[in-house]
């Protein structure tokens, strides 16, 4: 009974990435007409559709035995903002007061939507094949080609 509960709840990577679709031009299409901010219910979805392809197929460490603890995909952004490539580091600098990391990671989602500068963060994550295989599965969507036209759709965002 188990098994058939927990896959009810998995998220595949294919209803992701046509979930992602979905809100990411229905946020291009209500940004035309009114300055959205976080009160609106395309706003939280974005954001929530957002959170979860950063979560979709991470790996997990076997700390001890029978437990198992997931990698965060903060860990991954701090890693790149060490590269001197990666250009976003004054917003990761900003978000060190923050107690952990999941409200680290969505408020660096949220910050770098507000310096319109999420489609090239994202585009310099995924371009680091080797970090994405340390951090994901290999049906994660982040490991996907279906990740490139989502990222190419947060042009329009801009």
């Amino acid at each position: 009974m188990d098994v058939v509960r927990s896959s009810l709840h998995k998220i595949t990577s294919k209803s992701l990435y046509r979930l992602a679709e979905l809100v990411i031009k229905s946020q291009i299409e209500s940004s035309v007409h009114r300055i959205p901010d976080e009160s609106f219910a395309d706003v939280q979805n974005f954001l929530a559709v957002l959170e979860n392809l950063f979560y979709h197929g991470l790996r997990s460490n076997n700390i001890l035995v029978g437990r198992k603890i997931l990698k965060h995909p903060w860990s991954l952004i701090l890693q790149l903002s060490n590269l001197p490539s990666f250009g976003h580091n004054s917003s990761i600098k900003l978000l060190d007061h923050l107690d952990n990391d999941f409200s680290k990671l969505r408020a660096w989602i949220k910050l770098s939507l507000v310096k319109c500068c999420l489609h090239s963060a994202m585009l310099d994550l995924v371009q680091r094949k080797s970090n994405l295989t340390n951090y994901y599965c290999q049906d994660a969507v982040f490991r996907s080609q279906e990740i490139f036209y989502i990222i190419d759709s947060l042009v329009g965002l801009q």
